[in-house]
């Protein structure tokens, strides 16, 4: 990641943005009507666009009143999201690797409560069946002996966005651990330039999923238009 100046101007002008990302994403979602996806992987998307919807507008809730280290926090999950979300619309399947590993690591949480397992067993058998029935060509006992544990960096390579991982939530995760680094603001004048223009990326893979369900969005190409600017500088 470059180290670029970051002017009270720039700083302005990019967080606009974000908070036009966040406004547009309630508009798109609105203009849905409350008709949902029907198939399993559209609803994951869905959701989970309206999960990234609300990281996007929490990043500018704190951000606007220059809570800018604690905006910070928000960068890396966001990016984990729009990787996650964008790599189910590219691939469908890689919803089932993504559900496997989270059925993984929930069976570390239900060790010795052989109740919650059963249940979590249960669950698992219908969504293999709903999978199956939305995605009869896809097999699924292919999917399983493929079913190694997912790393992000696999997920942001089938998103296409394993450029962001290399650099963008490798720098963003030193926050969330509380490296060094971060924790003595030492990174902050690298990453303050690129956190509202990574925002509105995740802003915009969470917009463009909902209008592939038919969602309206009136400025969508202006947005492109003025991310691609700030991105650049």
């Amino acid at each position: 990641m470059a180290k670029p100046s970051h002017s009270a101007e720039a700083e302005e002008e990019s967080l606009k943005l974000v908070e036009d990302f966040v406004d547009e994403l309630s508009g798109a979602l609105n203009s849905l009507g409350g008709v949902k996806p029907v198939m399993i992987v559209d609803t994951y998307r869905f959701r989970s666009a309206k999960h990234l919807h609300r990281a996007v507008a929490g990043f500018a809730f704190l951000r606007r009143p220059g809570l800018v280290d604690s905006s910070k926090f928000l960068v890396r999950p966001a990016l984990e999201m729009a990787f996650k979300l964008q790599a189910v619309r590219l691939h469908p399947e890689m919803f089932f690797r993504i559900a496997h590993e989270e059925r993984r690591q929930d069976r570390h949480l239900m060790q010795g409560q052989p109740e919650l397992q059963e249940e979590s067993d249960k669950n698992w058998e219908r969504f293999k069946a709903a999978f199956a029935k939305d995605y009869p060509a896809i097999p699924i006992p292919n999917l399983c002996d493929r079913c190694d544990r997912l790393s992000i960096a696999r997920v942001a390579e089938k998103a296409e966005m394993k450029p962001y991982y290399d650099s963008h939530y490798r720098i963003y995760s030193r926050y969330t651990h509380g490296a060094l680094q971060a924790s003595a603001g030492n990174i902050d004048e690298v990453t303050n330039p690129a956190d509202n223009p990574t925002m509105a990326i995740c802003g915009l893979v969470a917009l463009d999923n909902l209008i592939s369900f038919g969602a309206k969005s009136a400025n969508h190409d202006t947005l492109v238009e003025r991310l691609e600017r700030v991105s650049l500088r």
